[in-house]
């Protein structure tokens, strides 16, 4: 629970779901006693925690939103997942899934969303989605916990770990498909949430800066240059603030690509292209240093079409 703050949880549920104190402790507790679970006055007790989620239709087991995945007995095999999956070794990576399915509770909906969540994108990176089949798999995944993401668009909701992490990559998909207005709203719907304080600090900031970064991109994609580089800077300011390093070189590369496409059409010099290729180099020397070899080669290859030469220093 210490990723969590639980009264928040079931405060900003009961609010997104229009349910007021008295309606949700009706028949399990008395209103002052949620009104002080909810102030964090009390610790609420695991069958009272249950009951409540319940009648908000969440599910109310230990393992829902109040735990995170890194707290799984699986860790090591998670983040080695991950990292394959990082550096696009996607068939070693489904490999070491079928293993995991093994290891885990297929009956636990965090398992069965974290399992699924991986099929589907291990698919769509080995071609086998098109993008269409992609987002239709992805929102089956999120669907597993929420039956209707998009009814909280307006609203300040507190999503799991593994919910956030599946809302980013069906916004992600909804800007290849050029739906940028459709991404962004998701971006913000998760940035609100996410700063309203139910997740401890720690684990909430590494999201709300990839967060940041996508929604720059998208606002870039809409033309709203200016707006995305400063995000985007916003973004670097509290990465080095916070010692969180591998989101920098995509918002160096973000930076870079709005200030070209405001010289393109005049908004910026010529002689800005000299910014732009520090930027570059910024943000290239730290995808190497981090070891993200996929967002080290786009620099390269960017920079090389733009600038006709090695992003390398000679």
């Amino acid at each position: 629970m210490s990723n969590y703050n639980v009264g928040d949880i079931i405060r900003l549920t009961r609010q997104s779901v229009e349910m007021s104190q008295e309606e949700l402790s009706d028949g399990i507790c008395s209103v002052q006693t949620l009104s002080r679970i909810e102030n964090g006055k009390v610790n609420v007790k695991k069958e009272t925690y249950r009951k409540l989620m319940e009648r908000m239709n969440r599910n109310g087991l230990k393992n829902y939103s109040i735990l995170a995945l890194e707290e799984f007995d699986s860790l090591e095999r998670m983040r080695k997942i991950n990292n394959l999956m990082f550096r696009r070794e996607f068939a070693e990576a489904e490999i070491n899934l079928n293993k995991l399915k093994l290891e885990l509770d297929g009956e636990d909906v965090l398992n069965l969303q974290y399992i699924k969540r991986k099929e589907v994108i291990i698919n769509y990176q080995k071609g086998c989605f098109s993008k269409e089949e992609y987002l239709e798999g992805l929102e089956t995944v999120i669907s597993l916990t929420l039956t209707d993401y998009k009814s909280f668009l307006n609203k300040t909701y507190p999503f799991s770990a593994e919910e956030v992490r599946t809302l980013m990559n069906i916004a992600s998909i909804y800007g290849e498909l050029e739906d940028n207005d459709m991404a962004i709203r998701i971006y913000d719907m998760l940035l609100r949430s996410l700063n309203a304080g139910y997740m401890a600090q720690k684990s909430a900031l590494p999201f709300i800066l990839i967060i940041m970064n996508g929604s720059a991109k998208m606002q870039g994609g809409k033309g709203n240059h200016q707006l995305a580089i400063e995000t985007c800077w916003n973004v670097i300011e509290k990465s080095k603030k916070n010692n969180l390093f591998t989101i920098l070189p995509n918002a160096y590369g973000e930076i870079a690509w709005n200030m070209m496409k405001q010289i393109e059409r005049g908004d910026r010099g010529e002689n800005e292209k000299e910014t732009c290729k520090k930027l570059m180099r910024q943000g290239y020397a730290i995808a190497a240093l981090t070891k993200q070899f996929v967002i080290k080669d786009i620099i390269e290859n960017l920079f090389f079409e733009w600038f006709h030469e090695n992003v390398l220093i000679p």
